[in-house]
């Protein structure tokens, strides 16, 4: 079956078309299947769609074109209420900003008076040269301090001379004799001193020498040996508390070069050697006591050490010696 075009506007048409679809032109012999039939509506509109388009050039059909100055727009969904947006397809035109005309200094508010503003200006910058040249200024100098020195003569203006200084006093062999003897007094003085202290402590030393003695009467011949072994330790520490002071006092003999305390030297050393002599004897007896797990059985071994210093009454010669020497021989000065 041919194709039938559109006799106005060239657009391709069905076999069932009465009117075209592009300009609205009727199709020929359309109206053969109904001849009976009048279409007088169809014939109006047909007569005013031809009056609109007297005058203008129709394009055949497939020649439609948009211009290409008039971008084909297209509807998206609104953005705003009620408000649909647009949107270009041509290429996006950048927009120039045009220049900024320079501005102009404000003009001052009304009723402020310029002159009278250069007038105040000027007024100020008066006043403050005004200041720095007053603070400038140099003040009056002090003026000089009297002087404290009066002159019997006034005339004359030399200085008077400064008195010499006097010449120091040296020192004559009287007086290297007196500060050579103050030295010596002082030493003599810290000598004198320590030999008291010497002589006190022995006094306590021969009296816990007697509680010694006791213990070791009371405790040297029994089966507690723990016992014993306390009492031992007891004598062991005092005869190292007599050795050190015998030797601290043969010490100040040898070297003290004061002759005033030589003599109280000499017997403070014999009666330290007489309390040595008496606790070294007791020592002596405990180490054989502890030597046997039964010291009854050895009481004539153990009593040997005890009895050798013994005169003929059996009183032990350094505790005699001691007793009769002690009270007259602290030192005096």
């Amino acid at each position: 079956m041919a194709q039938s075009f559109c006799t106005r506007c060239g657009a391709p048409l069905s076999q069932s078309q009465s009117f075209c679809t592009k300009c609205g032109a009727p199709v020929p012999g359309a109206g053969q299947a109904a001849d009976n039939v009048t279409r007088p509506v169809a014939d109006n509109v047909t007569r005013r769609i031809d009056s609109r388009l007297d005058g203008f050039d129709t394009p055949a059909a497939g020649d439609w074109e948009t211009p290409p100055d008039q971008p084909t727009r297209y509807y998206a969904p609104p953005t705003y209420k009620d408000q649909p947006t647009y949107h270009d397809t041509a290429p996006y035109r950048q927009q120039v900003t045009p220049p900024v005309t320079p501005g102009y200094p404000p003009e001052p508010p009304h009723g402020v008076n310029p002159i009278l503003v250069a007038v105040i200006a000027g007024l100020v910058i008066i006043l403050l040269a005004v200041a720095f040249v007053l603070f400038q200024r140099p003040g009056p100098s002090p003026e000089p301090a009297p002087s404290t020195i009066t002159r019997s003569d006034s005339s004359s203006s030399e200085p008077e001379p400064e008195p010499e200084p006097e010449p120091e006093p040296q020192p004559t062999s009287s007086n290297s004799e007196q500060s050579t003897s103050s030295s010596s007094q002082d030493s003599d003085e810290e000598l004198y001193d320590e030999l008291v202290d010497i002589y006190d402590t022995m006094g306590a030393q021969a009296d816990r020498i007697k509680g010694v003695a006791t213990t070791l009467n009371n405790t040297i011949f029994i089966s507690d040996k723990q016992a014993r072994q306390n009492a031992s330790r007891e004598a062991h520490d005092l005869l190292d508390e007599v050795d050190s002071q015998l030797a601290r006092l043969k010490t100040l003999r040898s070297n003290s070069s004061s002759m005033r305390y030589v003599s109280d030297i000499d017997t403070l050393v014999d009666l330290q050697q007489d309390l040595y002599n008496r606790i070294d004897v007791m020592c002596q007896a405990w180490d054989i006591s502890l030597s046997y797990s039964n010291p009854k059985d050895h009481e004539a071994a153990i009593k040997k050490p005890l009895g050798k210093d013994n005169d003929s009454n059996g009183v032990n010669i350094y505790k005699k010696d001691f007793e009769s020497r002690y009270p007259g021989a602290r030192p005096s000065r």
